[in-house]
């Protein structure tokens, strides 16, 4: 397992900084190898690999990439210590990591339009309901945002639906066209590009609509071969 980098060597490694495929997330994967639930996506617009830490956040990732209102997506942001701080002394609250370390939001979202907004990102209700401290974290972090006057929102993957998200994965391995081999990875990739419309709420066959695509005239061998 890597071993987690102090926060004065990840300010000078500008841990925390950039966009789009610059994008330095404070919090790696590397730092939590061990819980089993990391995830090592690679962005399918950059390139970039991203730094999710949980199952849930791979399944809302794949919900907020899909919305082509949003333009940039950066996860594990980090926010201003001293200003947590403050907000966890006047809430009478111990702030988490001793103080000593920048708590993080999930994903800080620029849309297109360069507005900003905020998400934090839960399995489900439940499981926080009844857990204070997970609470009090939550309020520490949309006190912060609400003082900057920027949207913050939770977002549970027990709202997203399982069968768009398979669909997606499915489709989005092959955004590139390079990645095309046949029938049915062109129908995934042009499903991916949004260049051919499939309704991602119910289960898709794609090698059916691979045939139903070369019935059409699309052939993957003089598109993407030839």
């Amino acid at each position: 397992m890597t071993r987690k980098k102090s926060t004065s060597r990840k300010n000078r490694e500008k841990y925390g900084t950039g966009d789009h495929a610059t994008w330095k997330p404070w919090i790696t994967t590397a730092e939590f190898n061990s819980l089993g639930t990391t995830s090592n996506l690679i962005d399918w617009k950059h390139g970039r690999p991203l730094q999710l830490l949980s199952q849930a956040e791979l399944t809302v990732y794949y919900k907020l990439r899909w919305d082509d209102k949003i333009d940039d997506i950066r996860e594990q942001y980090p926010l201003e210590l001293d200003s947590t701080k403050q907000i966890a002394e006047e809430m009478g609250v111990k702030h988490p990591g001793n103080g000593t370390e920048p708590m993080t939001s999930d994903f800080y979202i620029v849309m297109v339009d360069g507005s900003i907004q905020v998400v934090s990102v839960k399995a489900d209700r439940a499981s926080i309901a009844n857990d204070q401290r997970t609470l009090e974290k939550l309020a520490i972090e949309k006190i912060y945002w609400t003082q900057r006057k920027i949207p913050w929102k939770m977002m549970y993957k027990e709202d997203i639906s399982p069968i768009e998200i398979n669909n997606l994965r499915s489709c989005l391995v092959y955004y590139d066209p390079n990645s095309v081999f046949d029938q049915t990875s062109l129908a995934k990739h042009l499903i991916a590009t949004k260049k051919f419309p499939a309704d991602l709420s119910v289960p898709v066959d794609f090698p059916a609509l691979g045939r139903k695509l070369e019935e059409k005239g699309y052939l993957w061998k003089t598109t993407y071969l030839l």
